[in-house]
This record gives structure tokens, sequence and C-alpha cells, in this order.
């Protein structure tokens, strides 16, 4: 039945998460849409249009309302609207804990310490390895692997995309 919530229990999986989760990153892609359209586009300096403040920043708005958008309709259509739908879980502190100290480590530790894609990828790399442990824990080696090449190439990837397609220098 389309409208049953998932048999398993994994955390974020259930119709009632894809709506409250959907509308919260809505939200967060509307913000970031709007504050990046309110900047300064430098059309008086005779900046280039692909490189003006605030254009990778409305992409990614704009990617995160679709996404979203996607997480809400998943949501509805597994009957997150209804009565009977499973109640969202908890907020996970100690994940939460995790991913903040992450990202507070490759801003405050690694950027500008190292080059931007070994950063990248390290970062990457941890974070799949820390959060997504317990999947990994079974096929270490190769969930280690695995962690590691998605790391490099989301580094190179990046690296590239911001050098070359947007000319900006990367720390």
């Amino acid at each position: 039945m389309p409208n049953e919530p998932a048999a398993h229990t994994e955390p974020g999986s259930d119709a009632r998460s894809d709506l409250i989760g959907g509308l919260a990153w809505m939200a967060l892609g509307i913000v970031i849409l709007v504050m990046s359209w309110q900047m300064d586009r430098l059309e008086d300096q005779d900046i280039n249009p692909y490189t003006i403040p605030g254009l990778v920043p409305g992409l990614l708005g704009a990617a995160m309302m679709l996404l979203s958008g996607v997480m809400i309709l998943r949501g509805a259509r597994r009957g997150g609207f209804s009565a009977d739908a499973i109640p969202a879980p908890q907020l996970d502190w100690s994940r939460l804990g995790l991913v903040v100290l992450l990202c507070v480590g490759f801003a405050a530790v690694l950027l500008g310490r190292v080059p931007f894609w070994l950063a990248a990828w390290m970062f990457v790399s941890s974070s799949i390895l820390v959060l997504r442990w317990r999947e990994i824990a079974a096929s270490r080696a190769r969930g280690i692997a695995m962690a590691c090449v998605i790391g490099l190439c989301t580094g190179l990837a990046v690296s590239l995309v911001f050098e070359r397609l947007f000319l900006v220098r990367l720390p």
C-alpha cells in the first residue's frame, strides 16, 4: 500500500520525517535564494556575469528548493499528512554534534592549511565514515575504500568546478 509507513525504522525514513525535513530544507533554500538575489552584482565594475557574487549560493538555494520539493512530495505520497502517520523521530543530538564538529574542523583546521581538494577529500571521506559507520563496519575495507574514493572525487570535482568554471581561487 503506498500510504503505509515504511516497515524499517531507519531515522528520517518515514513519511512524516520527509515532510518536516522537506519543509525545513525548503525554508532554508528560500532564505539562501532571496539573500543571494539581494547581493551586489558589481555591474559598475564590469564583472563577468558568471563570477558575480551570489550566483553559486543562488543556484544552491534553488537546488535545495527543488530537492526539498521532492522530499515533500515523497512524504505526501507515503501518507505523511494522514493523522495516523508515524510521528517524526526525535533529533539525534549526538549525530548533530558530530556534524558540527566535522564542519568546524573543516573550516577551522583544514581550510587554508592544506590544498582545498585535499581538505574537501578529508572532510567528505571522514563525514561518510563517521556518519555511516554502522553500515560500513560490515564490509570494512570496501566501505572505507568507497568513502575515500567518493571523498577524492568530490574534492577534485568541487575544486575543478570552482577554479575552472566559476574562476574562484580556492585556499
